[in-house]
């Protein structure tokens, strides 16, 4: 018990890979090892070393990030901690990107079926404009669950469908481990992003999918 309070972070741990692959605490200044204790003697080296993994999720978070999954999962971490891991968060940064990352997504949910997995698009956050929200989001649905959002009008539906032709994209997850969520979300910023791009009468209602956006950001995909 004092080991889970002591090596408990409140924000989990990143895992970056530059200049060396290495911990810190999420909000950490400075690269300093998250499990202190380990230094203190032998004893407590032996009994707490891997612990920080056990009691916190793994934040991947820079430009290449699944990248770093693997380096990590390969070659850093060796499979007996890793598998106490419990959580991880993989931060996908770009849409252009989208496609190959989910599939590589969908590989880490099938390699490690006990991990609950959480993608965060970072490409749809508060700032996004509105056209790659509900075209983004709609693909992500399809691609994910086979269907499409209760508001989607034919024209989109068909859009994503002939993208999904051309890319020969398909992965259904299993949603018990894999959740994929946008990294935020501003409602006020939503609407206005709509308006400044005239699409304000867009088919669906403009508040049914304000109401949509907010929902795939609370729920997930």
């Amino acid at each position: 018990m004092i080991y889970e309070y002591a090596l408990t972070e409140d924000d989990g741990l990143v895992v970056q890979r530059w200049p060396a692959m290495h911990l810190k605490a999420a909000g950490a200044t400075y690269r300093t090892d998250p499990n202190q204790l380990k230094f203190t003697c032998r004893q407590l080296y032996a009994e707490t070393t891997g612990l920080s993994l056990r009691y916190n999720e793994l934040i991947f978070d820079d430009c290449a990030s699944f990248d770093t999954f693997d380096e990590f999962t390969g070659t850093y971490c060796t499979s007996a901690h890793f598998e106490r891991v419990k959580r991880v968060v993989i931060v996908q940064e770009r849409y252009c990107k989208m496609h190959q990352e989910l599939k590589r997504a969908h590989g880490i949910g099938e390699a490690y079926p006990a991990l609950s997995v959480e993608i965060r698009c970072d490409w749809l956050a508060e700032r996004t404009d509105f056209w790659t929200w509900f075209t983004g989001g709609t693909e992500i649905q399809y691609a994910l669950c086979d269907t499409f959002p209760e508001v989607a009008a034919p024209w989109i539906m068909s859009m994503v469908q002939s993208r999904r032709q051309t890319l020969g994209y398909r992965w259904i997850v299993n949603p018990r481990s894999f959740q994929i969520y946008p990294a935020g979300f501003d409602e006020e910023s939503l609407r206005l992003s709509a308006m400044e791009m005239h699409l304000g009468d867009i088919e669906g209602g403009l508040d049914d999918w304000v109401a949509q956006c907010k929902k795939w950001f609370q729920e997930g995909f």
